[in-house]
């Protein structure tokens, strides 16, 4: 994958992030803040990317970690995770199935409730209140992966 390529799909899923955290009101209300750094240790990454990763920066219900050699000049690439909690979380979930082409998207049964998997990113239905969403530069075994760790602690 060229670089301009993996620098236009890692801006959209950062605009897919922003637009997930926008929709999901009702969990930034809820009073939880969800421990999204600690659902996945730096190690546990680490082993399923193959990769350096760097300490986790959080945002709230954001966490993002940096893949590859800190001291690369190349531009960084990352991994996040997004955790919605409370009333919206099904609702939100819902509306990012919705808005993905469907050629796009794969079907993933046994993760939580409901799961995807579209352009680099997986979302996880646990339960009505809980959804979560992990993007970044992995394929689909690997996010699997990630999302069963982050399953078992939540």
């Amino acid at each position: 994958m060229s670089r301009m390529a993996t620098t236009v799909i890692m801006r959209l899923v950062a605009v897919t992030a922003a637009i997930t955290v926008l929709a999901a009101p009702a969990a930034a209300a809820s009073g939880q803040a969800p421990d999204s750094c600690d659902l996945l240790k730096r190690a546990e990454i680490e082993e399923m990317l193959g990769q350096e990763v760097a300490k986790p920066e959080g945002l709230g219900e954001i966490c993002y970690w940096q893949i590859g050699d800190p001291d690369a000049t190349e531009e960084a690439i990352g991994m996040t995770l997004l955790v919605e909690r409370g009333k919206g979380a099904k609702a939100g979930y819902n509306k990012g199935l919705d808005a993905l082409n469907p050629q796009v998207l794969v079907e993933i049964d046994g993760l939580g409730k409901d799961a995807y998997f579209a352009i680099g990113s997986l979302a996880v239905l646990k339960n009505k209140k809980t959804a979560f969403y992990i993007s970044g530069v992995f394929d689909q075994a690997q996010a699997e992966a990630l999302a069963r760790i982050v399953l078992d602690k939540l």
